[in-house]
């Protein structure tokens, strides 16, 4: 015979069906409350006000990165009539002459003190823009790669946010705290966020449209290479780190992250490789050898560069701040051996440490050479910061702990600009050699800190 049903603590407490028997009991059945709806109710109405809190949110945000980019946009023709030392002495009369003559040819000339890459790109503008001034051309160019900087960062902070969406879809549990608070973006809108701050950045505006300057391009390069080694392109990522390299000399800061990949047991990149990085280089000297430059002029192009200045810093936040009187030889011998010393030291730490790295480890890498190598080297100029502070905001979206890194960044290399911008020191260039040390230790310390908070933040990735 069948038992009648025992009435229990939830008949008691006004609910209106067994299935609601795991929840908690109501306390005030007769109060208007959303447990007192029609079952599945409540949660419906929770999801359309959250769709709607979404919208509404998503059409403030994409407003304020609309009118973040109109300013970024303002802030460059600002600046645009600007005519900078560089730009006179060497830009202007550069580009004068490519239109003077017969363009392409022209590269055959011994007018420029750059690798041929960026002449390249001075010629093709005087081929689609014959009428363009030559400051107009320069500063466009700038702007085109702040631009193609944009793209790359939102390339690798769009793939961090998916790879995250991922890895909280496959969890088997999902709690409160894996959603997006109303207090943080949206993670689909923070790869624009990442793009339009990179924009905003105020070294990266004064670089392009004010200096007139190109860092940007060897520094997008340097991104995009590095997205490549991260996600198992690594022929490309080698590529992009040698375009980085043929537009300027100041690439070089992360290729000692190349040693740390080849010796990992887990990484993509292999030794075979390798022959992607002079096959590259030599394939964008080609068209000036075919105007007819002579090959050994531009195979050492950098060697005369490192030659040219005779002094130990050009305004950069370096160690020799220090030492402003000290002999040029004997420390930029003393300085050169320390760099090399101290690299390969950190090579073989990373090796131990690391068997392979995450891509935000991989980004952190590529920031603490790019920190400590301008702070160490002698004979660096003061903008030479400017892969590093790209690299520090790209893993600040990433890890928002490396925000203050980001920032600080940043400043430092904007102080290190005043005093050929403006003719005189804003912030004491002791001072911000000092900055930067305690800036590039605390990213290193970081990175090769006790083996806890290395598994603390090491994230399994499978077998290559």
């Amino acid at each position: 015979m069948r038992q009648p049903r025992k009435t229990g603590p939830w008949r008691k407490q006004g609910f209106k069906s067994d299935s609601l028997r795991n929840c908690k009991p109501n306390p005030k059945p007769h109060s208007r409350s959303t447990s007192n709806l029609t079952p599945g109710l409540a949660p419906n109405l929770g999801l359309n006000l959250g769709l709607n809190l979404d919208v509404a949110l998503g059409l403030n945000l994409g407003l304020k990165l609309v009118l973040s980019l109109v300013l970024a946009i303002v802030l460059r023709f600002d600046f645009w009539a600007y005519e900078s030392q560089d730009f006179l002495w060497f830009l202007q009369p550069w580009y004068d002459f490519i239109q003077a003559n017969d363009r392409f040819f022209v590269l055959q000339e011994d007018f420029f003190n750059y690798n041929p890459t960026y002449v390249y790109l001075l010629v093709l503008w005087s081929y689609l823009f014959p009428q363009m001034g030559a400051l107009t051309a320069v500063k466009s160019i700038g702007v085109v790669l702040d631009l193609a900087g944009a793209y790359w960062i939102f390339r690798w902070v769009s793939r961090g946010m998916n790879q995250r969406s991922i890895d909280r879809a496959g969890s088997s549990t999902t709690t409160v705290t894996d959603r997006t608070s109303p207090a943080q973006p949206p993670l689909r809108s923070r790869p624009a966020i990442a793009a339009v701050t990179l924009l905003l950045t105020p070294t990266v505006i004064l670089n392009s449209s004010y200096w007139g300057q190109c860092d940007m391009g060897y520094s997008m390069a340097v991104l995009a290479g590095l997205y490549g080694l991260s996600y198992g392109a690594p022929r490309w990522g080698l590529v992009g780190l040698t375009l980085g390299l043929a537009l300027k000399l100041q690439a070089v800061f992360t290729y000692p992250l190349l040693a740390v990949l080849l010796l990992q047991p887990r990484s993509s990149l292999r030794w075979s490789h390798l022959w992607v990085i002079p096959v590259t280089y030599l394939a964008t000297l080609v068209p000036a050898a075919i105007a007819g430059h002579p090959w050994l002029h531009l195979l050492t192009v950098y060697w005369r560069q490192f030659n040219t200045y005779d002094r130990l810093t050009l305004n950069a936040p370096s160690i020799y701040q220090w030492f402003p009187q000290a002999d040029y030889t004997a420390f930029t011998r003393l300085g050169l051996l320390l760099s090399a010393s101290l690299t390969l030291a950190l090579i073989w730490h990373l090796v131990r440490r690391y068997d392979r790295f995450t891509p935000p480890q991989l980004l952190q890498a590529a920031l603490g050479f790019n920190l400590l190598l301008p702070w160490l080297l002698p004979k660096m100029h003061d903008r030479y910061l400017f892969s590093a502070e790209v690299l520090a905001l790209t893993l600040a979206f990433f890890r928002p702990r490396f925000l203050p890194v980001a920032i600080a960044t940043v400043v430092i290399s904007l102080g290190s600009y005043a005093p050929y911008l403006l003719g005189r020191e804003i912030i004491p260039l002791r001072g911000l050699a000092i900055g930067l040390g305690v800036v590039g230790i605390g990213v290193w310390r970081d990175l090769l800190g006790p083996v806890s908070q290395v598994n603390r933040f090491q994230q399994k990735t499978p077998e290559s």
